[in-house]
């Protein structure tokens, strides 16, 4: 089974980043072997959580780490894994540029990263993130940013993954209208207008929405009312939000006093679903690329007014999903939505629209509801990153069809094998040919391989094959005789977890590795230098097992031959 490393935040933490972690560890579950290594949430130590679904209950691994993304056991554990899976917020990268996007290069392991992104040009940080030796692919969240990254020209095209929505679950997230708002001691009046961001710096424009709504107050004399779920006193970048309302009401003559209800608790999920149901709109706060209560208020049938800009309009349908809302007629540097200065007139004008509008509000709801179902639950997401982690692990890991197709077997390697007898285990065994081999020198052969191409076509061969992980042989102590393999362990992370699973199975094993001074192109993962083969020699020598290796030196390939 694939084994995946989940950066990210820990899954019981309240937040957006908290909830996608559970939502996608929990289905990846049913799949894989994920452990999550969180930056955020689990300060060092390890604890294994249950994590509760549709599915009954799952338990995952939780590696803490020290609040930065440069997690302190990710190096070091790295080679355990197949798939090392980030997905993190992008201002981690500006906390300290060189030591935050460095540290991929010191995660030795097959990388994806789930990409928040909103910003043109394409910011230093995500550039040299995907100009990593271990990153395979970043994957970003909309049509847009993918967009952006194909035409950034310091960004290698084949390194732009496909794209992945955030998700929400259709199971929890549907409209409930009991207890009432006034029973949760929240105004109702003939219109209600909902936020729900953090206050932490310009990029949530919470004064640009209160002063939009002061203006739709003022100018439509309507019944209205303006509930925002935030902090009101800020941590450092954020805003005073009392004073800014105060400001606001001298500005332009209206009493907000009762107006607008800041909520500033916790909210859990539960009364945050009888909120968005019963609200009228959801008027989002603009930050990132595009955010989950978009998804959750389309579910709970309440429509969003956002940005005719980045993700959230693409999203929005640019217009067909959701009311769009212009620029600050000043704001002339369009480059991201974090600094985004939405024009309190066209906020004003795009409440107005909807309070008019009732059919309107169905509409684009049920709009928004059908391509959320299409695109973006977190079955659909679950579903796309299976799909992406078998298609990456077997063509990166195994090549795939197209390299067994194209390739020119060497067979004089094959010379190094002539002293093999009995049953004999090949591990990454390809399309067969070397079990062809040694089975006309009367040998019983198995093999195992993780690529479903290659195992069929050994099948047409009628070899006994597997589709199997070389870090997980599905065969008992001492099966073998001999285990063999021929350029496998330069793919996998953790070659000692294979060796020592070929120890378990059988008495000796002879494996050909690509030499530092290889010259196969195809072998791109790992050349094995002098050091390297020193290690695996002083390992197993002091497990008191026989070692061989030759030849000396830097050759284009090693042969290692391991026998307890």
């Amino acid at each position: 089974m694939v084994r995946i490393a989940y950066v990210s935040v820990a899954p019981f933490c309240k937040s957006g980043y908290g909830r996608c972690t559970a939502e996608l560890v929990y289905r990846l579950l049913k799949w894989f072997e994920v452990d999550i290594f969180a930056y955020h949430g689990l300060q060092s130590g390890e604890i294994d959580i249950v994590l509760s679904g549709s599915e009954g209950d799952r338990v995952v691994k939780v590696i803490g780490g020290d609040g930065t993304i440069n997690h302190p056991k990710l190096p070091k554990k790295a080679p355990e894994y197949d798939i090392i899976f980030f997905h993190y917020d992008t201002w981690l990268f500006y906390t300290d540029r060189s030591k935050d996007v460095g540290f991929t290069d010191f995660v030795r392991g097959l990388q994806i990263h789930w990409l928040v992104g909103d910003q043109i040009p394409v910011p230093h940080p995500y550039r040299k993130l995907l100009n990593c030796r271990y990153v395979y692919c970043g994957v970003p969240m909309t049509n847009w940013f993918r967009n952006v990254l194909l035409k950034c020209p310091d960004i290698p095209k084949e390194k732009v993954g496909p794209v992945i929505y955030h998700g929400v679950d259709p199971r929890y997230w549907f409209p409930v209208y009991s207890p009432k708002l006034e029973e949760l001691g929240l105004p109702k009046g003939e219109f209600t207008v909902f936020t729900i961001a953090p206050n932490v710096s310009i990029r949530e424009n919470i004064p640009n929405c209160i002063e939009g709504f002061a203006i739709f107050l003022k100018k439509y004399r309507v019944d209205a009312y303006y509930i925002i779920r935030t902090n009101v006193e800020p941590v450092p970048g954020g805003y005073y939000l009392k004073e800014i309302v105060k400001s606001i009401e001298e500005i332009y003559d209206v009493d907000l006093s009762d107006r607008i209800v800041f909520i500033t608790e916790f909210v859990d999920d539960s009364v945050l679903r009888v909120i968005y149901s019963q609200v009228d709109v959801l008027l989002n706060p603009f930050t990132g690329s595009f955010e989950l209560p978009i998804l959750e208020a389309a579910l709970c049938d309440t429509p969003t007014i956002g940005i005719d800009f980045g993700g959230v309009a693409e999203v929005l349908g640019y217009g067909e999903r959701g009311l769009l809302v212009k620029g600050y007629p000043l704001w002339a540097n369009l480059t991201s939505t974090k600094t985004y200065l939405p024009d309190p007139e066209s906020i004003a004008e795009a409440l107005y629209t909807y309070y008019v509008d009732k059919n309107l509000r169905k509409k684009h709801t049920a709009k928004l509801r059908s391509w959320i179902l299409k695109n973006a639950t977190w079955d659909v997401v679950a579903q796309k990153f299976k799909e992406l982690f078998e298609c990456v692990y077997e063509e990166k890991i195994s090549y795939g069809r197209a390299y067994y197709v194209s390739r020119h077997i060497d067979t004089t390697e094959w010379t190094h094998f002539n002293s093999v007898r009995g049953r004999v285990l090949e591990v990454g065994c390809g399309t067969g040919e070397l079990l062809s081999y040694l089975r006309d020198r009367n040998c019983y052969v198995v093999g195992i391989d993780i690529s479903k191409y290659a195992v069929k076509k050994c099948r047409e061969f009628d070899h006994d094959v597997v589709l199997a992980s070389a870090t997980h042989i599905p065969f008992k102590n001492n099966a073998f005789n001999y285990v063999v393999s021929q350029h496998t362990l330069e793919h996998v992370g953790n070659y000692f977890k294979v060796l020592d699973e070929c120890l378990r199975v059988a008495k000796k094993q002879i494996h050909v590795l690509p030499g530092h001074r290889s010259t196969d192109p195809t072998h791109k993962i790992n050349h094995f230098t002098e050091k390297e083969i020193n290690e695996i020699v002083l390992k197993y020598m002091n497990m008191g097992v026989k070692v061989k290796v030759y030849p000396e030196g830097y050759p284009r390939d090693w042969v290692l031959i391991i026998e307890r």
